[in-house]
């Protein structure tokens, strides 16, 4: 009886077993998945506000490199009152003007996001996922198609920019890598620093001309961004690009990726009126700009530059 009972009960949980597979194979409610995100016009705008989370937080001022190493603003290590700074751990950008910064654990990481530094290749591969999705919602109309597009256009454009502010010359995310890509796709390579500021330069165009001009809802759409926005921008990344730390850098002559030079070399050096070149600390902001900007954007730069460098004009 005994030995009936147990080849019964064996037989039963036999049969049972496939249903059980898929009963547990069940996605929980609540539990936000890529098609749901993009389900409906709502979700979409949604997601698109969270390609903005990272362009907020940059806002905070002890993020930012220029300021943390300025020497502007120097304080007791041991200080008590970490509550000043926001508590323990922000105030670790200072560390860059105590000469504590080092390659196991850097200050002000961006590439990793620890150390007050934020993950904006995480940021980049939403705004990626973001313009490869737009078109999966049947309910978005397309002028709301057009400026969301332009808005993450600009955020990746963003982001890109801050990365080489702080590394130089960086791999481009311009799509979003696959989940289940091979090790060889995944490393992607270091472009010329140029090339890095084209691919801004040229995102920001393409991202200018699908945003409105101003914001005409404040209450509802305060923080987004508008096409004198991305040209202000646009301005910002010409004039770093000509300024002396990026143009002509002899520090990074020796920089080089295979064969080609990661930093270029080339600085214009324009002739003055007697024919002879001008040295490079009698080049106006202008000179230093380079040659792919067209004249207005070029006097846009020049304007942001007497602004920020008035010695340069």
């Amino acid at each position: 009886m005994k030995v009936l009972l147990s080849y019964i009960t064996i037989a039963i949980f036999l049969l049972s077993a496939p249903s059980c597979g898929k009963y547990l194979d069940v996605i929980p409610d609540n539990v936000a998945t890529l098609s749901s995100s993009f389900s409906n016009a709502n979700e979409t705008e949604a997601y698109l506000f969270g390609c903005y989370s990272n362009l907020q937080q940059l806002a905070d001022i002890r993020r930012n490199a220029g300021f943390t190493s300025s020497g502007e603003v120097l304080f007791p290590v041991n200080m008590q009152d970490q509550t000043t700074l926001g508590g323990a751990g922000g105030d670790v950008g200072f560390n860059l003007m105590r000469g504590l910064q080092n390659s196991a654990n850097p200050v002000l990481n961006y590439w990793d996001g620890y150390n007050m530094g934020l993950k904006l290749y995480e940021s980049i591969r939403m705004c990626n996922t973001f313009i490869d999705n737009i078109n999966v919602p049947l309910d978005i109309q397309t002028f709301q198609k057009t400026r969301w597009v332009a808005e993450a256009k600009f955020l990746k454009a963003y982001y890109h920019y801050w990365l080489i502010r702080m590394y130089g010359a960086i791999p481009i995310a311009d799509k979003a890598i696959a989940i289940n890509a091979t090790t060889q796709e995944v490393r992607q390579e270091q472009q010329p620093l140029d090339s890095c500021f084209n691919y801004v330069v040229n995102l920001l165009d393409e991202a200018a001309a699908g945003l409105p001009p101003a914001i005409q809802n404040a209450a509802a759409e305060a923080g987004r961004v508008t096409s004198a926005i991305a040209m202000a921008v646009k301005a910002e990344v010409l004039t770093t690009q000509a300024s002396p730390l990026f143009n002509g850098n002899p520090d990074y002559a020796g920089f080089k990726r295979k064969t080609e030079l990661i930093f270029s070399q080339q600085q214009q050096t324009p002739l003055n009126g007697s024919g002879r070149q001008l040295p490079v600390k009698q080049l106006s902001m202008q000179h230093r700009l380079p040659a792919i900007a067209s004249t207005s954007y070029v006097q846009l730069a020049i304007l942001y530059a007497c602004l920020i460098l008035p010695e340069n004009c």
